[in-house]
């Protein structure tokens, strides 16, 4: 994962063990002498995930607050203060049936309009019962689930494109790659697909 540098402080995702002592960290560093000022640890569990293939998350600051908000690979999403208390923490895989894959591959949660939203690859029940590419978004400040949103079709294989912001014809959106191929264009505020086009075979 790549590091974040915010208010003198560098933060970055990565592990250190083997097998069933293997943990994943999120450390936060002095950003002109190195020195650790905190980190936190996350225990691996019920995933095939092979680390030395995988694309690990990168933190999200933000700005306005300088709490710092990251996913785990096994699907822990979690908010911290920037002096390292965990404020909330959702397990992505237990409460909303977050899957994961042997490569890994997790994407970096994106912070906009009072919201933490991430993208995953999910299999629960009801309506989130079909594996599916979808966005979940939480509440900065509480982490209360505000919206779910399922833009595309079947993945092929997992994605973990960044969502990119901007403005649409007076809305706030959101455009990012799925799994099975679509470019898909979703709102902001309330989770709602907008359009989405099919550019691939594969993940985008």
């Amino acid at each position: 994962g790549t590091p974040v540098v915010g208010d003198g402080k560098v933060y970055a995702m990565g592990y250190e063990g083997e097998g069933k002592e293997l943990q994943e960290k999120i450390v936060c560093l002095d950003a002109k002498s190195g020195r650790l000022l905190w980190e936190h640890s996350f225990t691996d569990f019920i995933s095939d995930i092979i680390y030395h293939r995988f694309a690990i998350s990168s933190p999200t600051i933000d700005p306005h607050s300088g709490n710092v908000f990251c996913m785990s690979t096994a699907g822990l999403l979690s908010s911290f203060t920037a002096d390292g208390t965990l404020r909330w923490q959702k397990s992505l895989m237990s409460e909303y049936g977050r899957l994961t894959f042997p490569n890994g591959r997790t994407g970096a949660p994106l912070l906009v309009d009072g919201l933490c939203i991430v993208h995953v690859i999910s299999s629960a029940w009801g309506a989130h019962g079909p594996a599916r590419d979808r966005f979940l978004a939480f509440d900065l400040t509480s982490g209360e689930s505000i919206w779910s949103s399922t833009p595309g079709g079947p993945p092929k294989d997992s994605s973990f494109s960044f969502p990119y912001v901007a403005e649409e014809h007076g809305k706030l959106v959101m455009y990012a790659g799925l799994g099975g191929g679509y470019l898909v264009c979703v709102d902001v505020r309330t989770g709602d697909p907008i359009w989405r086009f099919k550019m691939a075979i594969g993940g985008v």
